[in-house]
């Protein structure tokens, strides 16, 4: 399992803050890391970002700006 976001109409200002969100409800609400099935590398979660019709990015997330949150 991954999580995937097309960001290719966000303002590259409102990405962060966009994913971040998300993310905290991804993590408190659905528990989506309790999962064994979601991908990760070394240990981190794995989301992938879309944009201009491509894959951009595969981003390796140690969401330290995050750790506090939880």
């Amino acid at each position: 399992m991954i999580d995937r976001y097309d960001v290719s109409g966000v303002p590259p200002d409102r990405i962060q803050k966009v994913l971040e969100r998300d993310w905290v409800h991804l993590v408190r609400t659905l528990r989506v890391l309790d999962s064994p099935n979601y991908l990760r590398e070394k240990g981190k979660p794995v989301i992938a970002l879309w944009g201009k019709n491509r894959l951009t990015y595969l981003l390796f997330c140690s969401l330290d700006s995050l750790k506090t949150n939880f």
